[in-house]
Order: C-alpha cells, then structure tokens, then sequence
C-alpha cells in the first residue's frame, strides 16, 4: 500500500470516507529488501572493484594482504593497481566500473594525486567512483575547497592502516558507491516510467478511437456493471488487471471480481461500492490490494461513477480499474532513494564537519592565500606557532612571517614548480610576530578552478625547531667529546680529511698539532677525579680559544688535545698558534682553591709536506709530539728538525723584538726625494732600522715580515710615524728659525711642501681606529698634516675597497697626502685607482732596475706616467742608480725620486746635513 492504509471514497460533496483495508501492513512479495538489492547490483556474483594508486610497492602489498579476505554484501573485492597518477587514469579510463580509488596525495610520478583526481572527476565526468586519499604525511590533507570541488569522499593517513579502521573505510565508501547507483538506476526507472506515462498520455490525446489501447497502455481496465438485470461487463486489460487469462474466458461477476481482491481488503471494498451505489454517490474512488493466483501482489485504483446521471434512476456503475503496482513501486524506490540521498548527504556532512574539525585542531600551521599570496585565512595552530592571530593575517601579504620569500630567486623558482607540479615542499625560514626566526618544514599546493587558473594557494607548515635541535644534540653528541664540548677524534679527522681536499685545490698548507698535558695524572691523583675533569673543561675552552672559526679544536683522549689549522701559509701560523696556547695554560688555574699552571708537550706536521692524508699527518704530530716529551716536557716540536730549528729561531727573534721595542732599540733612516726639475729635496722617507744592543744592524727583510705575523708592526708602526713626526717637525722649526751659522730660512712655500713619507702597513691600515691614531700622532708633535704623507700599497686595499675609500678619504680630509707604493706589482685596478683619493704613484724599483736595457719595463713606466697624469696624480720613481734612468725619467715628466743616485737612506743627523745642502 501507499502512505495511508485506508481506501478512501468520496460522496457527491466531496466528503471522504475511510474505506480500511486491514490490520497490519503485509510486505509484498518479493520483499523490499530484496527488490532494493535487485536494482543495486547488475550481477551479484561479479566482485567489487578497488584500484589502488601509489608509487611505494610496499603499499600495494600491504594493501591486497588487507583486502585479501574482505567482503561486502557477500561480495568479494579485486585489486587494480596504479604507480602513477597517469596510469590510474587509463585504468578509470577503460573500467569505469570501478567502486573505490585508494589514492596516494604525493608521488614522485608525472602526475600527483590531486591532478589524477581531477581529471577523473573532470575529464572522464567519473562521479560514482569514491575515492580516498591516503598520504604518509599528516600535513597533507587537503582543504575543504578541495574536498567539494573534487567529491573526495575521505583522507587517511598510512599509518592508519590498521585492518579494523581500514575495514571499516573500505565499507563506508562501498556503501556510498553502491547508494549512487542505487539512486542513478532509480533515476532512470522514474525516468522511462514517466515517458511511457506521457506516451500514452498523448495517445490518447489523439484520438479517442483507441480507447481500448489507451487503457491498456495505461494499465487501466473497464468494468460495466448493470443493476436491473444484473449484468458485467469487462474489458480486455480489467481480466489482465485481475489476472485471468485470455486463454481461459470466465463470465464477470461480483464474486469473481472479489475473489481477486486481496483478503484483508475484501469486506471493505464490497461494503464501499454497495453503500456507495446506495447512497447515490455520484463519484468515488480508493486504492485497494489485488492477490493474483501466483502469489502476485498488485495495487489497484478503482474509480467509479453511477449513470445514468441524476436524478435520472439509476441503472448502474461505470468502474474504471487502474493497475498502480509500477507506480507504487516508484513511489518505494523514490523513498529508499531519498533514504539513501539524506544518509549520503548527512555522511558527506560529516565528512564536511570532520575536514573542518581537523583544519582547526591541526598541530601543522595552515594557511590559505590567494593566487596573489594575500591571505585569506590561517588556523589556530598557524597562530599559535607564529604569534599572529587570524585577525592579524587575513588581508595581508604571506611574507609578513617568511624570511625566504625575499629572495627573488627562490620564490621565482617555487612558483614555477608550482605551475608546473601543483605542489612543493620543503624547508624554509620563516618569522614569527616577535622577530625570531625559525625554521619550517612546509607543503604548498596551487587550487585551480575549471579553466587551470591558479585560485588559491594552500601552505601547510610545521615547527622544527625542536627537532633541529635534537637532530644537532643527536649530531653533537656524535661529532664531539661529552666532557669539554670539544670536537671528538671522528670529528677532528673527518674535520682534517676535509682541510686536506681543500688545500689540495687551493695550494694551501694544513697545520695538525697535537698537545699533551704535562704530569697531567698527578692532579687526578692529587685532587681526584672531579678536579680533574674540571681541569679538563678548562683546558679546552682555553686551548679552543685560540684557534681561529675555521679551525677545529678537538680532545683526542685523556689530556691529548688537537688542532686542526685550515688554510695556514706555513711553519709560522702554526708558531703563532703553539704560542698562544702555550700562554693561555701558563695562566694559573684554580682548582678546590689551588692555583695550577700546566705545561704541555706540543708536537706539529704540516701537509703536505709531512703527510699526504689524515692518519698520516695525525700519526707525525704525534711522534713530533712524544719527541718532544722526551726533550724535557714544556717544549715544542716540528716533526721535521730542521723545521724546529728554524721556528726557535723565529721565536727567539720576536722575543728579543719585543724587548727592543721597550728598549728603544729601533732607529729611524730617511731616504730623500729629490724634485726632478729643480734638483732640491722635496720630502724624504722614513725607514725603520734595527740596532741590537751588540751594534749589529738587523736588516728590515728579516723582523718586518715577523712584526707583521706577530702583529708588532701595530705599536711600531705608531713608533715609527710619532718619531718621524716629531724628527720632522724639529727640523721644520730649525729651517724656519736659522742661527746665524745656518742657511738662510726657506720659503713658506718651501716649508709647506716638505714632507715626510710613512709606510703603512696592512696590520695598521685594518685598526679602526687608525684615523684616531693619526690625529692623535699629529696633535702630540704639533706637526701639520700636509707635511705628512701616508704610502699604501694596492693590495692593502683589495680586499674591501669600499671601507678602504672610507678610511682613505678620513685621511684625505685631515690634510694627509696619500700615494700609492709599489705600483705595478699589485692589482693595479684602474676602476679601483680613479676612486681612491690619492695624490701620487710610487713607480716599483723593479721597473726602474732594468729601465736601460728593458724596452717592455720603459713601456710599462711611460703608461704609469701617462694615466698617472691623465688622473692628475704625480709620479715617483724608486731605484734611480744611475743618469740614463733618471734622463729618462724626467724626459718622460717624472715629478720625483729616490735611489742612491743621489743619496741611501741616511740617519736623521746626515739627512738634516744633506737637507740644508740642497736648499
């Protein structure tokens, strides 16, 4: 039956009367249930399709031994297979039947999860198939817009795959497979019966001849009943409708009539169409159950109306019997279909209420922009890791937070991976709201709409601070010694394995230098354990102090201690650095109250000459070193002898610098400079010399190299540029106030040009207080800047040419003449020349040397003249021995010079005396 269990007829006023057809409502045969499977499945025994897509091998193992024993519905499954995007499009392609997609979100294939979704949604029009995505990273599910646009039915992650839960989505989305099929195949059942009904409809529309065929068409059959005499007649269909055959005709009658009419309805339908009749009722109608012989069920629509009309006697009713089985039926399955769109509806808001659940309780950061990197919305795990709220966010531009989207290069290339991929990963720096910077693990993905046009960007992050900071303890515990934080030996060697590669291609030395603790067990013995651990930690933090970043300081084991020197030019780098830690033990430790100094047997090897690999080099420090235990302890040693000779002599020669430096064992010489037009002196140079206490002249060659490793150039370079100041400004004084024995008083003019040069070495030029210092020199000897003259050298200022400019130009604004020395021999980069603020060139002596029998050398000076000139600078020329050079010289327009031509450098008694010779 219907909605209602009543037949319902109807009087001349339209006033209804319940006509009950029974008591409880009787199933029909065969049963719903079983109808509803009949239309679900077109072949019961055929087995459920599930094709699985995913580039690990692993999973599709794991996945069919899942599957294996899987049924539902009684109906078992078989697995397709896809490593790719791709090929799971050509499978769908071919079999559409397909019921579920297993579909890995990332693969390295030539199609991701997301574009093969796409296109079976989209290119196939495939919206039966349910698919479910699976990702072995949690920070990949997708977003909501996603899910609808794409009708993805779940996401789980692998780890997940448990048989019970993994079960349990297999039958979610069979079920969902199965209900919109259910639902398509009703569609199309409504459909046909709806266009069989207006077929119909219109024939009869036609033509009212066809009467007969009209009412068979549209399951309707005709009954006359006379009253007076009693007499039936019915049509053709009412015997079908009633299930008599036309093979075996029967004579019309009530009775047989109601002997078809279902039991339970019987006495209700006899009792309506004889009180109606009665009654006169113009018009009634009701719906009824018909129980045919075989057990068939039908549902039947009776209309009946008495003739002729009133108030005209009564002769009979004319019945029109519908047979509403089809429609019935219809009317069931519409109900199941609704049934099973509002579960299907209310899953996929579920599903709808869950992917929002999990945007918002995510741990990962998520944030979604628009296609122009404006944000749109974030969650409250995106805030919690940043520091901006969502309030703050929305509307503003994505690289408020990310230190890397500055780069134009790198955020260049993630858009065209974007384009080309939809999706990419990796890790960046991003910032949060109070500045500091952290590093991200983070996932972008590119929505696009039907056209392929990028919509919307989607960035799922995580936090790895903490875990870089285990993966560096994890690393650090590794790579370095648990007591003194030191680098281990594993580290200390793959550390000099490295050093060696690099020098190897760079022509550079490596120092290996090993240390032992002298008698180092006595303070275990002594003082115990802790102490001497304690002892330990300093020492290490001593020793690696006194390596520079590049180095490696590492404790090999007990008190045994390794330096490993990258990039070093020798044996006296290495000196350099044995004589710091030797000094830093030397200072007293305080141990349990008790002041210690330690010593320390030190042994060295240089690659490559005492070793070509790293055990090699580790191995010869080592013997260096116990050679040097059995020297005496508190000693070092090259691994080569000679070598140690030659670095005691170095140590003993800056020792005794040092005391001439207290000593005042340091002489100035100066060197004039002579005017090559009027043959006067124009200026001279300083030039340090060396007198030890024994009379003996050390050379300059020997302790200036020295002072610039130890970095004594620094306090006598200030000695030199105070003492030729003052020497300078007395001299100026005595010519400007002659006596009477004396020559005349020179020109102010003459005065002013007199000059006194000073080297600069590189050690000083780095000071930063080097303008300071100068100023300081000036005001101390009352000497005017413009009677000084700095001497840089092109190499000086290479190395960071703005902040030489900077410093250059100080100098220049004070009222210092600045020129360049040695020139030729450098870079001698006329981009750089043109911008530094110079005043004149120092031709290198080793131009001038062989001017006279060298074209190429008189060449080079007469181009050095010429663009000196052509950049209104002077021209000084060293070396000048002999008249042919300085003809040619002067010929070519040279303003100065210097050689011993005219004088050597001299002590400051006989430059004074040739000074006022000249004048």
């Amino acid at each position: 039956m219907s909605d209602d269990d009543t037949l319902i007829f109807a009087d001349e006023d339209h006033t209804p009367i319940p006509l009950p057809l029974g008591g409880d409502h009787v199933s029909a045969e065969p049963s719903l249930v079983a109808w509803h499977q009949s239309i679900t499945d077109d072949d019961p025994a055929k087995p459920w399709k599930i094709l699985v897509v995913d580039d690990d091998r692993d999973m599709h193992i794991l996945t069919r031994s899942l599957l294996q024993n899987f049924t539902f519905e009684e109906r078992a499954v078989t697995c397709l297979e896809a490593n790719s995007g791709h090929e799971a499009v050509e499978i769908m392609r071919r079999q559409p039947d397909v019921a579920v997609i297993l579909m890995d979100v990332i693969m390295e294939s030539d199609q991701a999860g997301l574009e093969a979704v796409r296109r079976i949604r989209h290119e196939l029009n495939n919206w039966f198939v349910r698919i479910v995505l699976r990702t072995g990273q949690p920070s990949m599910a997708p977003e909501r817009e996603v899910i609808v646009a794409y009708d993805i039915n779940d996401y789980k992650e692998k780890t997940e795959l448990t048989a019970g839960k993994f079960h349990a989505t297999m039958v979610i989305a069979l079920r969902a497979y199965r209900d919109l099929r259910t639902i398509e195949r009703l569609a199309m059942r409504q459909e046909v019966l709806e266009a069989r009904v207006a077929e119909r409809t219109l024939d009869l529309s036609r033509t009212q001849n066809s009467l007969s065929r009209a009412q068979e068409i549209a399951h309707l059959g005709h009954w006359d009943w006379l009253f007076q005499p009693e007499s039936h007649h019915w049509s053709a269909h009412f015997f079908h409708i009633l299930g008599y055959s036309s093979d075996q005709p029967c004579t019309p009658s009530m009775k047989r009539f109601l002997q078809r009419v279902h039991h339970e309805d019987r006495p209700r339908v006899k009792a309506a169409l004889q009180g109606n009749a009665m009654r006169r009722v113009r018009c009634f109608s009701g719906l009824f159950r018909l129980l045919l012989p075989n057990g068939d069920e039908r549902h039947v629509r009776l209309l009946a109306s008495i003739w002729p009309e009133p108030p005209a006697p009564i002769k009979g009713l004319s019945v029109t019997l519908q047979d509403m089985t089809e429609v019935h039926q219809v009317k069931d399955t519409l109900r199941i279909a609704t049934q099973v769109f509002d579960q299907a509806l209310s899953e996929a808001e579920s599903q709808l209420l869950i992917t929002t659940q999990v945007f918002e309780n995510a741990i990962e950061a998520v944030m979604v922009t628009d296609a122009k990197w404006v944000i749109q919305s974030v969650n409250p795990a995106f805030s919690a890791i940043t520091g901006y709220s969502q309030q703050e966010m929305i509307g503003r531009d994505a690289d408020v937070f990310s230190l890397d989207r500055r780069d134009k290069a790198f955020i260049g290339g993630v858009q065209r991976h974007l384009e080309r991929h939809r999706s990419w990963q990796g890790e960046v720096w991003n910032r949060r709201k109070n500045g500091e910077a952290y590093p991200a693990a983070i996932s972008l993905t590119a929505l696009r709409n039907h056209t392929g046009t990028i919509t919307h960007f989607v960035m799922v992050g995580s936090d790895m601070t903490m875990i870089k900071r285990s993966e560096e303890a994890l690393l650090r515990s590794a790579t370095h010694d648990a007591l003194t934080g030191l680098a281990n030996r594993t580290r200390a060697m793959d550390r000099l394995e490295q050093a060696i590669n690099q020098a190897s291609r760079t022509k550079r030395q490596v120092g290996m230098v090993v240390i032992d603790i002298d008698l180092f067990k006595n303070v275990n013995d002594s003082l115990g354990p802790t102490s001497g651990d304690n002892a330990l930690k300093e020492v290490a933090r001593r020793v690696g102090e006194c390596v520079r970043e590049e180095d490696t300081a590492s404790r090999l084991s007990g008190d045994e201690f390794a330096l490993v020197l990258n990039r070093i030019q020798g044996a006296s780098d290495c000196m350099q650095v044995v004589r710091k830690v030797r000094e830093a033990l030397a200072e007293p430790f305080s141990l349990d109250g008790q002041p210690l100094t330690f010593t320390a047997s030190i042994g060295i090897a240089i690659h490559p000459s005492d070793g070509q690999d790293a055990p090699t080099l580790l191995r010869n420090a080592g013997s260096a070193m116990s050679r040097a235990k059995k020297a005496g302890r508190n000693t070092w040693q090259f691994y080569t002898t000679a070598m140690t000779d030659q670095a005691k002599r170095r140590l003993t020669l800056e020792a005794e610098m040092r005391s001439a430096l207290v000593n005042e064992e340091f002489i100035l010489y100066y060197q004039p400079k002579i005017d090559l037009n009027t043959g006067r002196v124009q200026g001279m140079e300083a030039l340090v010399r060396w007198r030890t206490p024994d009379g003996r002249l050390v050379p300059p060659n020997e302790f200036i190299p020295l002072a610039e490793e130890t970095g004594l150039i620094v306090p006598l370079g200030e000695w030199i540029f105070r003492t030729a100041c003052r020497q300078t400004k007395q001299w100026l004084d005595e010519i400007a106030s002659p006596t009477k024995d004396k020559a005349p008083p020179l020109t102010i003019e003459q005065l002013t040009d007199l000059r006194v040069a000073v080297n600069l070495s590189p050690c000083q030029f780095k000071e930063k207080n080097l303008p300071e210092m100068v100023l300081q020199m000036l005001e101390e000897t009352q000497l005017s800047a413009h009677n000084v003259e700095l001497e840089i050298t092109e190499s000086m200022v290479a190395d960071d040419v703005e902040e030489a400019i900077r410093i250059l130009n100080r100098l220049k604004a004070m009222g210092l003449h600045i020129s360049v020395d040695d020139f030729g021999t450098g870079y001698s980069s006329l981009n750089y020349l043109k911008r530094f603020p110079i005043h004149a060139l120092k031709i290198d002596q080793s131009f001038v040397r062989d001017l006279s029998d060298d074209f190429d050398d008189a060449t080079i000076i007469s181009a050095i003249i010429s663009m000196a000139h052509s950049l209104n600078l002077k021209v000084i020329a060293e070396g000048v021995e002999n008249p042919q050079q300085l003809n040619f010289l002067k010929k070519k327009g040279c303003e100065q010079m210097q050689g011993f031509l005219f004088s050597k450098p001299v002590p400051a008694k006989a430059f004074k005396e040739l000074l006022y010779k000249t004048m």
